[in-house]
């Protein structure tokens, strides 16, 4: 998923509000539309209730909000020291101080690095 080119296809798309519309569904289908006109027809309800939720304004702010949280991330990895490499092998009951002290840490620095490196891909 290339997140720019989605970014780039809501920011061209037919402005919202869109809504789904099934008042004759009996003659014509369900359809998606805004107020610039139809977004699409004919379509399965469940789709057509997609479709209507997943307008641009709603994929933008979606993009928004990964970045933000990206950049949380990003923060966080800055402002806070890294744990020290592992220096025990133990993995045994009781765990070690090393363990103790500082496995959570290192736990959310690769999370965090994975999540950063995924998005970078996008």
């Amino acid at each position: 998923m290339n997140i720019e080119e989605l970014k780039r296809l809501a920011e061209s798309a037919t402005p919202g509000p869109w809504e789904m519309d099934d008042l004759l569904a009996e003659f014509s289908g369900i359809w998606v539309s805004s107020a610039f006109g139809m977004i699409c027809d004919d379509i399965g309800e469940n789709d057509a209730r997609f479709v209507a939720a997943a307008n641009p304004a709603a994929i933008l702010e979606l993009i928004r909000q990964r970045d933000a949280a990206i950049g949380g991330l990003e923060l966080f990895m800055e402002v806070i020291d890294p744990p020290p490499e592992r220096n025990c092998s133990c993995h045994i009951s009781p765990p070690c101080n090393d363990c103790v002290e500082n496995s959570g840490l290192r736990e959310a620095f690769e999370y965090a690095e994975r999540v950063i490196n995924n998005a970078e891909k996008q």
